[in-house]
């Protein structure tokens, strides 16, 4: 299973930025607020496959408190960089 991880990962660690390319903005937007008015302010959300950290930026900055969840340490390294408030985690779901 590890094995696998590992293939996987490496897939999305050859995307890295361009993930933001192939995700269509405007969906990303309708996503975001399908959340915001889904989601309390209260509590954890757990972001898994939170990529690149395309939703955790919008919605930190909303004031929810998020965990980001990936397979890819590259992807990872892009969504900290992007804001280094968030908690993130490797791992695979």
């Amino acid at each position: 299973m590890l094995n696998g991880m590992n293939q996987t990962s490496n897939v999305f660690d050859k995307m890295g930025e361009l993930w933001e390319e192939i995700a269509d903005k405007n969906q990303t937007e309708l996503q975001l607020a399908f959340l915001k008015n889904q989601l309390k302010l209260d509590g954890y959300i757990l972001d898994i496959a939170c990529g690149n950290g395309r939703h955790l930026r919008s919605l930190t900055s909303a004031g929810y408190y998020i965990i980001g969840l990936d397979t890819s340490f590259r992807l990872l390294r892009i969504a900290k960089h992007r804001n280094e408030n968030v908690e993130l985690v490797r791992g695979d779901m």
